[in-house]
């Protein structure tokens, strides 16, 4: 009987080790509750993705159709490999700052009869608190994405892009795109390279960025139109406008090492610009039919330390141009160079006046045209006429130049000019996450360890007792 008792308690401690064994190994990664669900088909009526059914892995294209909703919800990992999801619906991502969604791989594309996302309304397709990890994203209908880790490429129109950390290229046309930290390229630019232009209007605001700010269109045989506003950015690399029609407006931004760019039409102003080849370069875009004018306004920035100020380059291969940039009330220091004037068969002469021309250790005017230039009405850093003459590079250095005329000069600097000692403050974003992948292995606490522990080591108890000794 004691043995009959004793076979009868081992059973039952074997019976309840099993089962403890299979109630962990059943959280387990490769346990049969976390095999997840495979995805490839049609979504035809709304549905919903949820933790207890993730991770959710494509297996094949997947459509959510028009009319329907796809809702995937805090927590859920999607695997998309080399696969992608068409929304011709909704598609409704909303994680939360504890419990994002997580994105890998493959593509999600948003097309003409996705339902876009309206501000108004406060609906349609929406990304938003997520990490997005090598997953291309495109959208020819309104997205919003927001308050997400994005490293995948984003290719959008008329969306909002606000509050991300971006690690990859953005490019967008009509959209705003503010709030974010971004370690590469924005370009705003209308897509379409053949037949005729829309005006390009983003708003790219309140931005950091390491890498290029690109806005407006240009192909070599058509300069599109552009009203965008870049303002309030931090930038560490460059921001370049290209615009035939429309007033594209850069302002308020910090830039350096790549500086700002001006083809065509635009304003720049109350910008300060450092540690730059050419702080800013202001030139005439060719266009089909001829070269376009250059009509910039560059008024009331700061630049500092660059190699070159302004650098123009005015250009008019199918007849003599007439109109031209406006320089005024500008801070033009400590550069080695601080306004380089170039001209190829390019008549008319730019507006140069009110701006603080000082302490520019190679010239602070160095003409390269044969056409005569009046920058008059500026300061240059001293009132000692020989001194000013000696800082300008033109005719006098070299009898194929035009003359600059600098009288009347200004005898004292231009207070409406900003202070070289007092940079212009730009705003931040006060995000400042770094994307990183997101593991689709759900980790295995600590707890769930412990009782297996213990019945290991009961067994071993008791195998070694029933262990007969030599």
């Amino acid at each position: 009987m004691g043995n009959i008792s004793k076979s009868f308690s081992l059973l039952l401690i074997l019976i309840l080790a099993v089962s403890s064994l299979t109630a962990i190994f059943a959280t387990l990664p490769f346990g049969l509750a976390q095999s997840g669900t495979n995805i490839s088909y049609i979504i035809s009526q709304d549905s919903t993705w949820t933790p207890a059914g993730s991770p959710y892995t494509l297996t094949g294209d997947t459509l959510v159709y028009q009319g329907v909703t796809l809702t995937i919800e805090p927590g859920v990992t999607v695997n998309l490999g080399s696969y992608y999801i068409e929304v011709n619906g909704t598609l409704s991502a909303i994680g939360s700052p504890s419990d994002k969604i997580n994105f890998n791989g493959g593509q999600i594309t948003f097309t003409t009869i996705s339902n876009g996302w309206s501000e108004q309304t406060d609906s349609g397709c929406l990304i938003e608190n997520a990490n997005i990890h090598q997953t291309s994203i495109s959208s020819s209908n309104p997205l919003k994405i927001d308050s997400s880790n994005i490293n995948g490429q984003v290719s959008v129109t008329s969306s909002i892009i606000t509050n991300n950390a971006i690690t990859s290229t953005v490019s967008a046309s009509n959209s705003v795109i503010s709030n974010n930290v971004v370690t590469g390229d924005i370009t705003a630019q209308v897509s379409s390279v053949t037949g005729s232009y829309s005006s390009e209007s983003s708003v790219i605001s309140n931005n950091i960025v390491t890498g290029n700010i690109s806005i407006g269109f240009f192909n070599g045989l058509s300069v599109s139109g552009d009203s965008s506003t870049v303002f309030n950015n931090t930038v560490n690399g460059s921001i370049n406008s290209v615009s035939g029609e429309g007033a594209p407006e850069i302002y308020n931004n910090t830039v350096s090492n790549g500086g700002m760019g001006c083809a065509g039409l635009g304003s720049i102003f109350n910008n300060y610009i450092y540690d730059c080849q050419d702080g800013i370069s202001l030139s005439t875009p060719r266009g089909f039919g001829g070269d376009l004018p250059c009509n910039a306004t560059v008024e009331n920035n700061l630049i500092v330390d660059n190699t070159q100020g302004i650098d123009i380059e005015l250009s008019s291969v199918f007849g003599p141009g007439f109109v031209c940039p406006t320089i005024l009330n500008n801070t033009i220091s400590d550069n080695s160079v601080g306004i380089h004037l170039s001209e190829n068969y390019y008549n008319a002469t730019p507006t140069i006046q009110y701006n603080n021309l000082q302490n520019n250790s190679d010239y602070n005017f160095n003409l390269a045209a044969p056409n005569n230039i009046d920058a008059a009405y500026n300061w240059w850093g001293t009132n000692n006429q020989s001194a000013i003459s000696n800082s300008i590079y033109d005719y006098n250095q070299d009898f194929n130049l035009g003359q600059v005329t600098y009288t009347p000069f200004l005898t004292t600097p231009n207070s409406q000019a900003p202070n070289p000692n007092t940079p212009i403050p730009t705003p931040v974003p006060t995000l400042t996450p770094s994307p990183s992948p997101t593991s689709t292995v759900p980790e295995f606490p600590t707890w769930k360890i412990l009782p297996l522990f213990a019945v290991i080591m009961l067994l071993s108890i008791i195998f070694a007792r029933k262990r007969p000794l030599k």
